[in-house]
Protein backbone atom coordinates (compact mmCIF):
# COMPACT_ATOMS: atom_id res chain seq x y z
CA UNK A 1 0.00 0.00 0.00
CA UNK A 2 1.97 3.79 -1.33
CA UNK A 3 2.04 5.63 1.34
CA UNK A 4 0.60 9.38 1.20
CA UNK A 5 3.45 11.94 0.61
CA UNK A 6 3.42 14.23 3.97
CA UNK A 7 1.97 17.63 3.77
CA UNK A 8 4.63 20.93 2.66
CA UNK A 9 5.31 23.25 5.61
CA UNK A 10 4.14 26.60 3.04
CA UNK A 11 6.10 29.36 3.55
CA UNK A 12 4.74 32.46 4.61
CA UNK A 13 4.30 35.43 2.76
CA UNK A 14 7.91 37.32 3.00
CA UNK A 15 10.15 34.34 3.80
CA UNK A 16 12.17 31.99 1.82
CA UNK A 17 10.84 28.03 1.76
CA UNK A 18 14.46 27.46 4.66
CA UNK A 19 12.80 30.15 6.58
CA UNK A 20 9.58 28.27 6.78
CA UNK A 21 11.00 25.23 8.57
CA UNK A 22 12.72 27.60 11.03
CA UNK A 23 11.05 28.28 14.32
CA UNK A 24 10.94 31.74 15.57
CA UNK A 25 13.38 32.09 18.29
CA UNK A 26 12.21 33.07 22.23
CA UNK A 27 13.93 35.91 23.52
CA UNK A 28 15.83 35.27 26.23
CA UNK A 29 15.36 37.02 29.72
CA UNK A 30 18.23 39.15 30.54
CA UNK A 31 19.12 39.27 34.54
CA UNK A 32 18.25 41.83 36.59
CA UNK A 33 20.12 44.98 35.93
CA UNK A 34 23.05 46.21 37.99
CA UNK A 35 23.87 49.43 39.55
CA UNK A 36 26.64 51.95 40.06
CA UNK A 37 27.93 52.87 43.35
CA UNK A 38 26.18 55.75 43.73
CA UNK A 39 22.82 54.65 42.54
CA UNK A 40 23.33 51.36 44.96
CA UNK A 41 23.90 53.95 47.80
CA UNK A 42 20.77 55.56 46.63
CA UNK A 43 18.77 52.43 46.29
CA UNK A 44 19.31 49.66 48.71
CA UNK A 45 21.21 51.90 51.73
CA UNK A 46 19.26 53.07 55.07
CA UNK A 47 16.82 55.95 53.80
CA UNK A 48 17.49 57.40 57.15
CA UNK A 49 21.13 57.25 56.18
CA UNK A 50 21.07 58.94 53.20
CA UNK A 51 18.48 61.90 54.56
CA UNK A 52 20.80 62.52 57.14
CA UNK A 53 23.86 63.15 54.54
CA UNK A 54 21.70 65.27 51.93
CA UNK A 55 20.63 67.46 55.29
CA UNK A 56 23.96 68.31 56.47
CA UNK A 57 24.61 68.67 52.44
CA UNK A 58 22.36 71.29 52.34
CA UNK A 59 24.05 73.47 55.37
CA UNK A 60 27.21 74.09 52.70
CA UNK A 61 27.25 76.48 49.38
CA UNK A 62 28.20 74.71 46.54
CA UNK A 63 32.16 76.20 46.75
CA UNK A 64 32.45 74.63 50.51
CA UNK A 65 31.15 71.04 49.91
CA UNK A 66 33.51 70.87 46.33
CA UNK A 67 36.27 71.58 49.21
CA UNK A 68 35.20 68.58 51.46
CA UNK A 69 36.34 65.90 48.75
CA UNK A 70 32.66 64.14 49.32
CA UNK A 71 30.29 62.76 46.99
CA UNK A 72 26.83 65.01 46.47
CA UNK A 73 23.60 62.91 46.85
CA UNK A 74 21.77 66.35 46.53
CA UNK A 75 21.03 68.45 43.46
CA UNK A 76 22.98 72.10 43.48
CA UNK A 77 20.15 74.03 43.63
CA UNK A 78 19.02 72.66 46.99
CA UNK A 79 22.64 73.95 48.56
CA UNK A 80 22.75 76.57 50.97
CA UNK A 81 23.53 79.99 49.18
CA UNK A 82 25.89 82.56 49.74
CA UNK A 83 24.40 85.45 51.27
CA UNK A 84 25.75 89.38 50.89
CA UNK A 85 28.60 89.31 52.77
CA UNK A 86 29.45 85.83 52.52
CA UNK A 87 28.52 82.34 54.15
CA UNK A 88 30.69 80.21 56.13
CA UNK A 89 30.07 77.10 58.05
CA UNK A 90 31.60 75.87 61.22
CA UNK A 91 34.04 73.24 61.21
CA UNK A 92 31.51 71.29 63.65
CA UNK A 93 29.30 71.48 59.75
CA UNK A 94 32.50 69.87 58.05
CA UNK A 95 32.47 66.68 60.44
CA UNK A 96 28.95 66.10 61.18
CA UNK A 97 28.95 65.53 56.79
CA UNK A 98 32.04 63.39 57.03
CA UNK A 99 30.45 61.87 60.13
CA UNK A 100 27.06 61.29 58.20
CA UNK A 101 29.30 59.55 55.11
CA UNK A 102 31.05 57.43 57.38
CA UNK A 103 27.62 55.77 58.63
CA UNK A 104 26.37 55.45 55.41
CA UNK A 105 29.65 53.55 53.70
CA UNK A 106 29.80 51.59 56.68
CA UNK A 107 26.02 50.54 56.06
CA UNK A 108 26.97 50.04 52.22
CA UNK A 109 30.03 47.47 53.36
CA UNK A 110 27.78 45.76 55.85
CA UNK A 111 25.16 45.19 52.97
CA UNK A 112 27.73 43.63 50.88
CA UNK A 113 29.50 41.60 53.78
CA UNK A 114 25.93 40.03 54.71
CA UNK A 115 26.01 39.26 50.75
CA UNK A 116 22.83 41.51 50.58
CA UNK A 117 24.79 42.93 47.50
CA UNK A 118 27.55 41.34 45.04
CA UNK A 119 30.19 43.83 43.71
CA UNK A 120 32.07 43.30 40.27
CA UNK A 121 34.00 45.46 38.53
CA UNK A 122 37.02 45.74 35.99
CA UNK A 123 40.68 45.62 37.44
CA UNK A 124 43.06 49.22 37.25
CA UNK A 125 45.68 48.44 39.04
CA UNK A 126 48.02 47.13 40.23
CA UNK A 127 47.69 45.73 36.74
CA UNK A 128 44.84 46.58 34.28
CA UNK A 129 42.30 44.56 33.22
CA UNK A 130 39.80 44.16 30.91
CA UNK A 131 36.88 41.84 31.59
CA UNK A 132 34.72 42.96 34.86
CA UNK A 133 36.12 40.22 38.19
CA UNK A 134 34.15 39.60 41.24
CA UNK A 135 35.20 41.51 44.36
CA UNK A 136 34.85 39.47 47.47
CA UNK A 137 32.04 39.88 49.68
CA UNK A 138 34.68 39.15 52.11
CA UNK A 139 36.78 42.26 51.80
CA UNK A 140 33.74 44.27 52.73
CA UNK A 141 35.72 45.53 55.72
CA UNK A 142 38.11 47.34 53.70
CA UNK A 143 36.45 48.38 51.11
CA UNK A 144 36.68 52.43 49.80
CA UNK A 145 34.58 53.59 47.81
CA UNK A 146 34.44 56.17 45.24
CA UNK A 147 30.97 57.67 43.84
CA UNK A 148 32.26 59.83 41.58
CA UNK A 149 34.73 57.85 39.63
CA UNK A 150 32.51 54.22 40.28
CA UNK A 151 35.55 53.00 41.43
CA UNK A 152 36.68 50.78 44.53
CA UNK A 153 40.09 50.87 46.31
CA UNK A 154 41.54 47.82 48.27
CA UNK A 155 45.04 48.64 50.13
CA UNK A 156 46.92 49.17 46.22
CA UNK A 157 43.99 47.03 44.43
CA UNK A 158 41.52 49.50 42.45
CA UNK A 159 38.07 48.05 39.97
CA UNK A 160 36.48 50.70 38.18
CA UNK A 161 33.71 50.21 36.46
CA UNK A 162 31.68 48.58 39.35
CA UNK A 163 28.38 46.74 39.16
CA UNK A 164 26.26 46.71 41.99
CA UNK A 165 23.75 44.16 41.93
CA UNK A 166 21.66 42.78 44.65
CA UNK A 167 22.07 38.86 42.78
CA UNK A 168 25.23 36.76 42.54
CA UNK A 169 27.13 37.46 39.98
CA UNK A 170 26.54 35.13 36.65
CA UNK A 171 29.78 33.66 36.67
CA UNK A 172 29.16 32.72 40.22
CA UNK A 173 26.14 31.25 39.81
CA UNK A 174 27.28 28.76 37.12
CA UNK A 175 30.21 27.99 39.56
CA UNK A 176 27.24 26.86 42.28
CA UNK A 177 24.86 25.34 39.75
CA UNK A 178 24.65 21.46 40.50
CA UNK A 179 26.26 19.53 38.36
CA UNK A 180 24.16 16.42 36.55
CA UNK A 181 24.44 13.15 38.31
CA UNK A 182 26.69 10.34 36.49
CA UNK A 183 24.78 6.78 34.98
CA UNK A 184 25.56 4.67 37.80
CA UNK A 185 25.46 1.11 36.97
CA UNK A 186 23.38 -1.90 38.89
CA UNK A 187 23.11 -5.13 38.61
CA UNK A 188 19.39 -6.45 38.09
CA UNK A 189 17.55 -9.73 39.00
CA UNK A 190 19.09 -11.39 36.30
CA UNK A 191 22.80 -10.14 36.45
CA UNK A 192 22.45 -8.21 33.74
CA UNK A 193 23.87 -4.81 33.95
CA UNK A 194 21.74 -1.93 33.82
CA UNK A 195 21.93 1.77 33.93
CA UNK A 196 20.29 4.54 36.48
CA UNK A 197 20.26 7.83 35.23
CA UNK A 198 20.55 10.90 37.17
CA UNK A 199 17.03 11.65 37.21
CA UNK A 200 16.10 8.53 39.42
CA UNK A 201 18.99 9.44 41.56
CA UNK A 202 17.73 12.91 42.16
CA UNK A 203 14.45 11.45 43.99
CA UNK A 204 17.27 10.27 46.95
CA UNK A 205 17.97 12.39 49.95
CA UNK A 206 21.14 14.84 49.51
CA UNK A 207 23.17 16.47 52.14
CA UNK A 208 23.88 19.72 51.71
CA UNK A 209 23.08 22.82 49.86
CA UNK A 210 20.93 20.14 47.18
CA UNK A 211 18.82 18.52 50.57
CA UNK A 212 17.83 22.87 51.85
CA UNK A 213 17.35 24.59 48.38
CA UNK A 214 13.60 22.61 46.92
CA UNK A 215 12.04 23.34 50.75
CA UNK A 216 13.55 27.37 50.61
CA UNK A 217 12.30 27.16 46.94
CA UNK A 218 8.69 25.88 48.00
CA UNK A 219 8.99 28.44 51.24
CA UNK A 220 9.33 31.34 48.25
CA UNK A 221 6.88 30.31 46.30
CA UNK A 222 4.25 29.91 48.97
CA UNK A 223 5.10 33.47 49.98
CA UNK A 224 5.63 34.86 46.56
CA UNK A 225 2.41 36.90 46.52
CA UNK A 226 3.22 38.86 50.02
CA UNK A 227 6.88 39.69 48.87
CA UNK A 228 5.67 40.87 45.61
CA UNK A 229 3.64 43.84 47.47
CA UNK A 230 6.55 44.10 49.78
CA UNK A 231 8.92 45.03 46.98
CA UNK A 232 6.06 47.44 44.87
CA UNK A 233 5.88 49.09 49.17
CA UNK A 234 9.48 50.11 48.84
CA UNK A 235 9.46 51.48 45.82
CA UNK A 236 10.97 48.07 43.45
CA UNK A 237 14.01 47.39 46.04
CA UNK A 238 14.39 43.94 47.02
CA UNK A 239 13.58 42.15 50.33
CA UNK A 240 16.34 42.39 52.98
CA UNK A 241 17.66 38.76 52.66
CA UNK A 242 17.90 38.50 56.82
CA UNK A 243 15.30 39.81 57.10
CA UNK A 244 13.35 37.48 54.40
CA UNK A 245 14.90 34.37 55.85
CA UNK A 246 13.67 34.45 59.25
CA UNK A 247 10.24 34.72 58.08
CA UNK A 248 10.40 31.88 55.91
CA UNK A 249 11.97 29.95 58.41
CA UNK A 250 9.01 30.90 60.37
CA UNK A 251 6.42 29.71 58.29
CA UNK A 252 8.25 26.65 57.45
CA UNK A 253 8.52 25.99 60.85
CA UNK A 254 4.65 26.26 61.40
CA UNK A 255 4.16 24.09 57.89
CA UNK A 256 6.11 22.04 59.70
CA UNK A 257 4.09 20.94 62.65
CA UNK A 258 1.26 20.50 60.95
CA UNK A 259 2.39 18.41 57.78
CA UNK A 260 5.31 16.88 59.28
CA UNK A 261 7.79 18.17 57.21
CA UNK A 262 11.66 18.00 56.95
CA UNK A 263 13.86 19.16 58.73
CA UNK A 264 13.74 23.13 58.55
CA UNK A 265 17.12 24.69 57.72
CA UNK A 266 18.79 27.06 60.11
CA UNK A 267 18.45 30.89 59.35
CA UNK A 268 21.79 31.37 58.15
CA UNK A 269 21.16 28.55 55.72
CA UNK A 270 18.06 30.24 54.34
CA UNK A 271 20.09 33.76 54.27
CA UNK A 272 22.35 32.49 51.92
CA UNK A 273 20.60 30.45 49.64
CA UNK A 274 18.15 33.48 49.12
CA UNK A 275 19.55 35.34 46.16
CA UNK A 276 20.18 32.38 44.25
CA UNK A 277 16.76 30.76 44.64
CA UNK A 278 14.88 34.44 43.91
CA UNK A 279 17.19 35.23 41.04
CA UNK A 280 16.22 32.07 39.76
CA UNK A 281 12.01 32.51 40.45
CA UNK A 282 12.53 35.89 39.20
CA UNK A 283 13.94 34.79 35.87
CA UNK A 284 11.36 31.91 35.46
CA UNK A 285 8.36 34.79 36.53
CA UNK A 286 10.14 37.19 34.16
CA UNK A 287 9.59 39.68 36.98
CA UNK A 288 12.14 43.04 36.03
CA UNK A 289 13.43 45.72 38.38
Amino acid sequence: MAKSPRPRREAQPGTTPGEALTEPAVPALEPPASRTLREAVLTWCSPPLVEAVRREECRLTEHQHAAQGLPLLSEPSGLAQPGPHGWMAGGSSYSALHQAWARLFNDLRQRVERRELFLEGVRLAPQRGTMPEEISNSWAADLEFNLARNTISLGTDRFGAIAVSAFPPQRALAALAPTPAPAVEEASSDNTVTHKDSDSLSSSPQRGRSSSEPAIRRAVLDYWTEIQAHVQQRDGQLPVWSELARTLQKRMQRASKVNSLEIIPHVSTIRTRLPRIYASIVSEKGVCF
